[in-house]
């Protein structure tokens, strides 16, 4: 099955996009005193309802991509976060695979609403960095 992919591109160097991964919520804040994505890092974040969503940091790139788990019952989201170099610009890439018993189901049940969320996330990110 294909992963859910999109790519934006943007004016912001490739170094400041991965130091605003490197140093936002909750990537740093997983009960370790880090500032840095590391393979194996452990934590949570809270859902719009409150409840708290477990990840786990897979794999780390330095200054290209990470990839992130998220576990449920029969279902693995795998979450890669890259950023590409382009001359004078940059590409950043948000990739969704689903993996699991019931990931084909899942995968036509919700892969235009994760697709429009990995487009408001990219576009988020580049706001936030504009606007600091």
């Amino acid at each position: 099955m294909n992963p859910i992919t999109t790519s934006i591109e943007t004016n912001i160097r490739s170094s400041v996009i991965w130091e605003k991964w490197k140093n936002s919520q909750p990537w740093n804040n997983w009960g370790q005193s880090s500032s840095t994505l590391s393979e194996g890092q452990k934590g949570h974040i809270n859902s719009n309802d409150k409840r708290a969503i477990p990840y786990e940091i897979l794999e780390v790139k330095e200054n290209e991509s990470f990839t992130i788990a998220w576990k449920a019952l029969f279902i693995k989201l795998l979450f890669t976060y890259s950023v590409k170099d382009l001359q004078g610009s940059s590409l950043i890439t948000y990739s969704v695979k689903l993996k699991g018993f019931f990931s084909i189901p899942v995968y036509y049940l919700i892969r235009n609403k994760i697709r429009k969320n990995l487009t408001d996330g990219i576009n988020s990110l580049i706001n936030q960095i504009k606007n600091r």
